[in-house]
């Protein structure tokens, strides 16, 4: 009883504080002011947040394992050589949508800092490092039930891109195995440099052509979109070994192996 009781308070824990640091705009703009908070140059505003999450990822991995260090959210110095991974992964998009639209947008300081910190790190540390990573690997729930749950507030957090139902149905559910993908590699590369790149440079890779709602549906666009998604995932296969494999699949339901 005890045991479940310490597992519940966990859980309770990390998801409220994933809750903190996810709509902690809101909080900013209490603390500050509505007007004030919008008025702010964008850079300054996702940094704060960003910032703020970082800060309770870093509390909630002492409250987790007693020690301050941001290892447990996925984040290990000694792996940050899997950014090259990442950005090597989306090479065959770059080169395919070079080939396709012969041009490129110059976009400025700004967009490159939400594509790559605020996409790439900002919500691969949120979702995958705090909230799927942690429940899966220090509360005792299984990879399945931890991708439903991050799945289920990362698709929810892109639904701003539809502008109708059926639109926000397929961004709904495309974000929703994105994230499952993007768990699964988490899992096997046992970091979060490597998502964090793939994540950011296919974010800003689709954002400097001048792609219009027509191309979205092109067949060839598509493809070289789905080739990052595609190379990585084999690479990944090839990197998860039999033994991995069979640990892994008692872990799908519940993770009884607490870290």
């Amino acid at each position: 009883m005890k045991i479940n009781q310490n597992i519940s308070l966990k859980s309770t824990v990390v998801i409220l504080c994933f809750l903190m640091a996810r709509y902690s705009n809101f909080l900013f703009a209490l603390a500050i002011g509505v007007k004030k908070w919008e008025s702010l140059d964008q850079i300054i505003s996702y940094s704060l947040i960003l910032a703020f999450g970082l800060l309770i990822g870093l509390f909630l991995a002492a409250f987790l394992t007693g020690k301050f260090s941001y290892e447990p959210l996925g984040l290990k110095l000694n792996s940050m050589y899997e950014l090259i991974y990442g950005f090597l992964f989306t090479i065959p998009m770059l080169l395919g949508f070079l080939f396709i639209f012969r041009c490129i947008y110059i976009i400025d300081l700004n967009a490159y800092f939400k594509y790559l910190v605020i996409a790439g790190f900002g919500e691969e540390f949120l979702f995958r490092g705090l909230l799927f990573g942690l429940l899966f690997k220090y509360c005792n729930w299984g990879f399945i039930p931890a991708c439903i749950v991050s799945g289920l507030f990362f698709g929810a957090g892109h639904l701003y891109q539809a502008s109708d139902i059926y639109t926000g149905l397929n961004v709904f559910l495309f974000t929703f195995f994105a994230n499952l993908a993007f768990a699964f590699f988490y899992h096997v590369w046992g970091s979060l440099w490597m998502i964090i790149s793939l994540h950011g440079f296919i974010d800003l890779i689709w954002a400097l052509f001048p792609l219009t709602s027509n191309d979205k549906s092109n067949t060839n666009v598509n493809f070289f979109y789905f080739s990052a998604f595609i190379f990585a995932l084999i690479v990944t296969i090839v990197k998860f070994n039999n033994q991995d494999k069979g640990l892994f699949t008692s872990k799908l339901w519940v993770n009884r192996e607490i870290s």
